[in-house]
C-alpha cells in the first residue's frame, strides 16, 4: 500500500506542478501570453516547504497515519503558507 502512495504522490506532483511548466515552455512559437512565475516564491522557502513536507510526511507514515506522506507534506505546507513564514502563489492564468 506504501508504494500505491508514494507512485500517486509523484503523479500529482507531476500534474501540478511540473506539467503546467512543461506545457509553458513548449506552447505555440511566438506566443507570449503563457503564465507568469513570478509570484512561485524563492529557492529558499521551496526548500524549506519541501524540507517540512518531507519530515512530517515520514513522521505521518511513522505513526501509521493513513495516507501519511501525502497528509503530512500537505499539512506542513499549509502550516507553513497560513503562518507566512513562506510565500508562494500560483501564476496568473
Amino acid at each position: 500500500m506504501a508504494r500505491v502512495t508514494v507512485v500517486q504522490s509523484f503523479r500529482l506532483v507531476f500534474l501540478v506542478a511540473a506539467l503546467p511548466l512543461l506545457i509553458t515552455g513548449v506552447g505555440p512559437a511566438g506566443s507570449t501570453d503563457h503564465p507568469s512565475l513570478v509570484n512561485a516564491g524563492s529557492a529558499f522557502d521551496t526548500a524549506v516547504a519541501i524540507g517540512a513536507g518531507a519530515a512530517f510526511g515520514s513522521l505521518f507514515a511513522w505513526l501509521h497515519v493513513p495516507a501519511g506522506l501525502m497528509l503530512g507534506a500537505a499539512l506542513a505546507n499549509g502550516v507553513l503558507h497560513l503562518s507566512g513564514f513562506v510565500e508562494g502563489a500560483l501564476p496568473a492564468p
